[in-house]
């Protein structure tokens, strides 16, 4: 069974595509899939220029709630909060985009300035501690629930109770039926042969 020329086509040319696509994005050092990931989410997602020790590289992120937030090379996020009054991002390519300095933790302006140096490690483990921690309960909740796990503690104390009374019931009443059973076989070997 031979397979249709017209398939074997497409699927030569789709092998072509995706071999170029990733000789591409393997020259770029990950460039190309970071950059489709961004056109891709039509303006969510922005490019992030990180300048590192060693190295540049890009990587997607995106604006919460006036944070930034990105990944940085070893998978760790982080977020650094946006400030109010200087421009820091940029359109270049058709997307957006933000230059980030990994050393000192904070954005570079499109002109090569540094603003709102702080440990953004420190600020997202504060954020996450915050998001994580357990909500203070209302202290009708807090009764309801002390109510509760007494409740629960008192039925089982019930149980076991009334559960101890009637085995030791059912305890007298074979010992009652073994007590009889003996008596009826004693009367029965003592009762006169005729």
């Amino acid at each position: 069974m031979a397979i249709n020329p017209i398939i074997a086509m497409t699927l030569g040319y789709a092998g072509v595509v995706l071999l170029a696509f990733l000789v591409i994005n393997f020259l770029q050092a990950g460039f190309l899939r970071v950059f489709m990931i961004v056109k891709g989410s039509r303006g969510k997602k922005i490019m992030t220029n990180i300048y590192a020790v060693n190295r540049n590289y890009v990587k997607a992120g995106f604006v919460d709630n006036g944070w930034y937030v990105y990944s940085d090379g070893n998978g760790h996020e982080k977020r650094m909060k946006i400030p109010s009054k200087i421009a820091i991002f940029y359109r270049f390519l058709n997307v957006t985009w933000v230059n980030v300095d990994e050393e000192s933790n904070c954005f570079i302006t499109p002109d090569g300035k540094t603003v709102t140096g702080h440990d953004a490690i420190k600020t997202n483990d504060l954020y996450k501690r915050a998001l994580m921690s357990h909500a203070i309960l209302d202290p009708r909740t807090q009764i309801q629930f002390f109510l509760t796990i007494v409740t629960v503690g008192l039925l089982v104390v019930v149980i076991g109770i009334l559960g101890f009374v009637v085995i030791k019931k059912l305890d007298l009443i074979l010992a009652n039926t073994e007590v009889m059973r003996q008596y009826f076989i004693g009367l029965n070997s003592s009762s006169p042969v005729v």
